[in-house]
């Protein structure tokens, strides 16, 4: 029994790495990691969370940033390894060897609050977290359902969305982390309108939660692939369709 729970969370980690490939890909191709990284240029050092399969990670090296990644999916590392080392980087997987990297993999998991001490001597300049995204599986639920509860989240409010829930305990422990640090924070979301004062309201909320000084937002509109990589959901809804109109936000802390 406990093999064959094992197993399917497996075949969920690989199944969401294969999916999330072709959508980063098409993120890639219509040169939206470089926006992203428009809004990030003044900081050397970056600590992403989850660099998902690399075409993000690759940008920042690309764009001259030191790259510390964290990510809890072994199947997107080996993919983001992968790319890197293509490209003539140094990728090395401990901490230790952060001086002679371009960049640092680390699986791990950005809510495990003792991944921080690592990271204090570092110089890091900005925490990032870009279009934040998970499979849910019965071993998510056993690993994240106490975080979720202590974050405050209700069952009914997990049980109704378990990944969204997911993603925003996510970005609240990046944003945790990064204050803990020193660091400014980078949030992108993939949303399906425009900025509306509720959303603002929610981030200056955070802004105040976590005490920065100010918080801004930009916004671009664009496509992401659905039906052919991460199926995407408006309001709950899985959209059935190859392409589909978004919003990329960027909402940055300082």
């Amino acid at each position: 029994m406990i093999q064959a729970r094992g197993s399917n969370n497996m075949n969920a980690k690989m199944k969401y790495a294969d999916q999330w490939e072709k959508s980063s890909e098409y993120f890639h191709s219509n040169g939206e990691y470089q926006w992203m990284v428009d809004n990030i240029r003044k900081y050397e050092v970056v600590l992403e969370v989850g660099c998902g399969s690399g075409y993000g990670t690759l940008e920042l090296l690309r764009n001259r940033h030191k790259v510390i990644s964290i990510e809890n999916n072994e199947y997107c590392l080996e993919q983001a390894k992968n790319k890197i080392e293509n490209e003539g980087f140094i990728v090395n997987t401990d901490m230790t060897e952060f001086n002679n990297s371009d960049v640092v993999l680390i699986n791990s998991d950005i809510t495990d609050a003792s991944i921080l001490d690592q990271f204090r001597n570092c110089k890091i300049g900005v925490v990032i977290c870009w279009n934040v995204g998970s499979y849910w599986s019965e071993e998510m639920a056993t690993r994240y359902l106490s975080k979720l509860l202590s974050y405050g989240l209700t069952l009914e409010q997990i049980k109704e969305n378990p990944e969204s829930s997911y993603a925003e305990l996510v970005i609240w422990s990046t944003l945790s982390t990064a204050k803990k640090l020193k660091a400014s924070t980078q949030i992108i979301e993939r949303v399906g309108r425009k900025l509306i004062k509720e959303d603002r309201d929610y981030y200056r909320l955070l802004r105040k939660d976590f005490a920065y000084k100010n918080v801004k937002f930009n916004q671009k509109m664009t496509k992401a692939l659905s039906k052919g990589g991460r199926m995407l959901s408006v309001q709950g809804n899985p959209q059935n369709v190859d392409e589909l109109d978004i919003y990329l936000t960027s909402i940055m802390f300082k």
